[in-house]
């Protein structure tokens, strides 16, 4: 049925063999729409989830205006990075992968509009190079970035002045003196095999 109301109902064309009789009673049909979340099978949901992901060290933190919204619903995130940093972009996709329009308020804040299906916001940083004699292509800048992030620069400088507890700054210098030296030997390797390419290839 498409539509409601009531159908009278009227019996008879039946066949019988010769040991039964049949008798014919007219009737009704009453045909009403189903109650909101009643049977007939599982409705899709009316709102779908927004996830926000970061990495492990993230570089910025986000938040969400909503955790579920409807589709065509506005749904707004805000974005902070940490001290030098600043985001690079924000990435919302729905559950296939597909990459969804967002827009930038210009003020920190980007709004994206729901579609009927689950999304994903993930927002990417780049580190901004506070060291005017540190060249962004200098095969050492990962290490500079690395302390940096970790504020072992003023660590340093507390070491060289204020003489603190030695015993434990000496563990401190050890482990970001050990973690700078893997860093730089692997960009110099990096470094080294380009320019071999490079010359082989010329």
């Amino acid at each position: 049925m498409t539509k409601t109301g009531e159908v009278k109902i009227l019996a008879g064309g039946a066949a019988a063999s010769d040991n039964y009789t049949i008798r014919y009673e007219d009737g009704k049909l009453t045909v009403s729409t189903r109650p909101s979340g009643g049977g007939g099978g599982s409705s899709r949901p009316s709102t779908y989830p927004v996830k926000a992901e970061v990495s492990k060290d993230p570089d910025g933190s986000v938040s969400l205006s909503k955790t579920s919204a409807g589709k065509g619903d506005k749904v707004t995130i805000t974005v902070k990075p940490e001290r030098h940093y600043e985001v690079d972009e924000v990435i919302v996709r729905d559950s296939k992968g597909k990459q969804l329009a967002v827009k930038d308020n210009g003020d920190g804040t980007y709004t994206f509009e729901m579609p009927a299906d689950k999304v994903t916001v993930e927002p990417t940083f780049t580190w901004v190079n506070p060291f005017a004699d540190v060249a962004n292509s200098a095969y050492y800048v990962d290490a500079v970035e690395w302390m940096l992030k970790r504020d072992l620069f003023r660590l340093l400088r507390q070491i060289l002045t204020d003489r603190a507890d030695e015993s434990i700054l000496s563990i401190q210098i050890d482990v970001f003196i050990n973690r700078v030296r893997v860093i730089t030997r692997h960009q110099r390797t990096n470094v080294l095999n380009e320019q071999s390419r490079h010359s082989n290839t010329s």
